[in-house]
Parts: structure tokens; sequence; C-alpha cells
């Protein structure tokens, strides 16, 4: 299945943040949606 939309979400020290994140991106067709998240060389 082709997807129609790619979120890209870049963290550095964020592990506080990440879970409201990503739950703010819950919508009704996730099949359509795919997330990357990248850690920037966090030290934890």
């Amino acid at each position: 299945m082709d997807k129609i939309l790619t979120i890209i979400i870049p963290t550095y020290n964020m592990e506080k943040y990440l879970r409201h994140c990503l739950d703010s991106l819950i919508v009704l067709n996730m099949e359509k949606i795919e997330v990357l998240v990248v850690n920037d060389g966090s030290r934890k």
C-alpha cells in the first residue's frame, strides 16, 4: 500500500515528550501514514 504522508521527527534528549508527540499523531487512517523517529545523538 502506498503511503500518502511521511512524518519525520528528529529527537535529542526528548524521551519525556516523545510519547505525547507520537500519541498526537494517531489518526483514523494510520495505514496510510509513515512516522520516522530519528535519534540525533541523545546522551541517554
